[in-house]
């Protein structure tokens, strides 16, 4: 297992690989915290009757 942490912090590809992944979690952290505000502005907004988000089409 030694071999592998000095692959990945040793060499260029490993810490592009070991970027990509931090990035990709980054990524998924943000999306799911983006959709849940959306969602629960989206009911706060269906429950005092405002359906003026949906006016985009």
């Amino acid at each position: 297992m030694g071999s592998a942490w000095n692959s990945l912090m040793a060499t260029d590809s490993g810490l592009l690989s070991l970027a990509v992944f931090i990035f990709m979690l980054g990524m998924g952290v943000f999306f799911v915290v983006f959709f849940i505000r959306k969602i629960r502005a989206e009911d706060a907004a269906a429950q005092h009757g405002d359906t003026s988000h949906n006016a985009g089409h």
